[in-house]
């Protein structure tokens, strides 16, 4: 008797916990529910959501600020269809891996058929504090604002070379442009590439018009698609101010407003993102939340890749390090103001300017995640 009765006790327990049990359970659903409904869970838009407002902050034309400069009066024809890029190979997943901004390509159109004027015709345009671009090929120098860069992201453009010889020789670049990533890159290439409207670890991926493959704009490297572990050459470019570029190169040929495009150029639709902790995907590398956006100046040599907060890395003095065994200096070009990182002699005297990359530090490390930072902050 004491046995069924100590099992009907037990019995009656469990239900107890049991009902317990689905009367949480059903708070919970129900607390979720109530939250949503109004707005105290509220959900992460997706990223072409959050970004929306950024690519479309473009089209609403006031042209004071380059009223004295040659604006285009029609827009070039682009191929905006959707990207057929092979994503059953690649060194990440197209899907997975990559953030959708565009729902097709060159939604942000490239520059094509760039226009060039003179540093007189320039000055009448362009504020002195200006950012800009100089990218130098033997003694020729093109300067590209970030205006444009920021609208566009790709420039096509062409250098004419004269030899020892005294022929000329073209060698036709790109300059590209990531706002998510801040990042500038130049390349020698006589293909054709696009904005894909994808972006990886927040940097822009091309494509390229023959295989549609995606290029990772900081190196030069494709990513995805046939053409992957292929790379194009990547070029050393000077960021500087107009001022600077007008002390610095005279001579120089400067991007015309001309693009073949009707935008307005004085709207820098990536303003605030510049300027707020706003980042781009997941961040899965330890790094404190205060050094995300720092700037860095890094390198991707030879399959080894480093980088240096400008902040607290170049503030004092040189550095000297090395790179695959080969000694590298990183320094402020005084006669450009801007940061270089070269290949240095026994005596430590500069010999090479190597290709190198200025751009938030989260972007840089979530793509190479053993990387070495060298920084007092760390």
């Amino acid at each position: 008797m004491d046995y069924l009765e100590k099992l009907k006790d037990l019995n009656k327990k469990i239900n107890a916990i049991w009902l317990k049990g689905v009367a949480f359970f059903l708070l919970i659903i129900f607390l979720f529910a109530l939250g949503k409904n109004l707005k105290l869970f509220p959900e992460r838009p997706p990223l072409q959501e959050q970004l929306k407002p950024i690519l479309e902050a473009d089209f609403s034309i006031d042209q004071t600020q380059y009223k004295n400069c040659n604006l285009s009066s029609s827009n070039e024809n682009v191929d905006t269809s959707p990207l057929k890029t092979n994503d059953q190979l690649g060194k990440i997943d197209l899907i997975e891996d990559t953030d959708k901004i565009t729902d097709k390509k060159n939604l942000i159109p490239p520059v094509y058929n760039p226009k060039f004027i003179t540093l007189d015709e320039a000055k009448d345009c362009i504020k002195p504090n200006e950012i800009i671009y100089a990218l130098t090929i033997e003694d020729q120098t093109h300067i590209y604002t970030y205006s444009v860069l920021a609208k566009h992201q790709i420039i096509h453009d062409m250098f004419q070379i004269t030899n020892k010889e005294n022929e000329t020789i073209s060698k036709e670049v790109i300059v590209t442009y990531s706002p998510y990533s801040d990042s500038i890159s130049a390349f020698i290439t006589s293909e054709i590439f696009g904005n894909s409207g994808r972006l990886y670890k927040g940097i822009n991926l091309l494509f390229d018009t023959k295989t549609e493959s995606l290029w990772l704009q900081i190196n030069g490297e494709a990513i995805i698609g046939n053409r992957t572990g292929e790379r194009i050459e990547h070029l050393p470019i000077r960021t500087l101010t107009f001022e600077e570029a007008g002390i610095k190169f005279p001579e120089g040929s400067f991007l015309s407003f001309d693009t073949g495009y009707i935008t307005d150029y004085s709207k820098d639709p990536y303003k605030d993102f510049h300027t707020n902790d706003q980042i781009v995907g997941k961040i899965t590398q330890n790094i404190s939340t205060n050094l995300l956006k720092e700037k860095v100046i890094a390198i991707d040599y030879s399959g080894e890749q480093k980088a240096y907060l400008l902040n607290s890395s170049l503030q004092d003095e040189d550095l000297i390090d090395k790179i695959n065994e080969e000694e590298i200096k990183i320094y402020k070009n005084m006669e450009f103001d801007t940061y270089e990182i070269a290949k240095i002699d026994n005596n430590g005297n500069v010999t090479t300017i190597l290709p190198s990359v200025q751009m938030y530090l989260y972007s840089w490390k979530e793509v190479f995640p053993n990387s070495k930072i060298y920084s007092n902050k760390l």
